[in-house]
């Protein structure tokens, strides 16, 4: 019978570590073959043969907090509005102490796995979210998932509540309550409480326009 060779490593690099040396008897696990090796950051540590050999060893530990930092930095947006939306659309779906919580996840709404698992399949389908906008689910009762979910302004989001906000046609133009004030300079709350009573939206703003021209106010001593 053959005696099996040792593989000599040394001046071999393998991952970050560089064998420098073989150390023989090394501890209570003399049988196996061990080496010396030193890290790319400098760190010296016997380590055995068939760890070096099969990848189980590549470095004394530190590319550890380059992996962590590498998986936490998403393509340098971690700070930008558009990680922000993902960030807190997850976390109102699938984190139970979120503050918002009761109105999605516990409802049922959820993230589709894809986004869920990786903010870079999310900004795939989504693109960077443009100024003014924010992330919106067309069907305001269904899931964050590409085919539900929009870069949407706030009037947009305001239309699209799951109360959904009331819209008045006024000389062709569509108007939410507070528009239709504002655009033709009448009171938000006299206007609202007319239009509740089911009063015309243009009879509505003419009869207050009205009101207030013919108010008489008492002489000034």
């Amino acid at each position: 019978m053959h005696r099996r060779t040792r593989r000599d490593l040394t001046g071999q690099k393998l991952g970050k570590w560089l064998v420098i040396e073989r150390v023989l008897n090394h501890g209570f696990d003399a049988v196996c073959v061990h080496w010396l090796c030193r890290c790319d950051c400098g760190t010296q540590r016997v380590v055995q043969s068939s760890s070096l050999i099969n990848g189980r060893s590549r470095s004394c530990g530190c590319r550890t907090p380059d992996i962590i930092r590498k998986r936490a930095t998403v393509h340098g947006m971690s700070r930008t509005k558009t990680w922000a939306a993902w960030k807190d659309a997850k976390a109102r779906c699938h984190t139970p102490t979120n503050a918002w919580y009761h109105s999605y996840g516990a409802i049922g709404v959820t993230m589709c796995d894809a986004w869920r698992c990786d903010f870079r399949n999310f900004l795939a389908d989504m693109g960077v979210a443009p100024d003014g906008h924010s992330l919106d689910r067309i069907d305001p009762f269904g899931h964050y998932e590409p085919r539900n979910c929009r870069w949407a302004d706030k009037r947009t989001q305001a239309l699209n509540t799951r109360r959904g906000t009331p819209e008045y046609l006024v000389d062709g133009i569509s108007f939410t309550t507070k528009e239709l004030a504002k655009a033709y300079g009448v009171d938000d709350k006299a206007l609202r409480r007319r239009l509740r009573l089911g009063e015309d939206p243009k009879h509505a703003v003419r009869m207050i326009q009205s009101h207030r021209r013919n108010r008489t106010y008492p002489a000034t001593p």
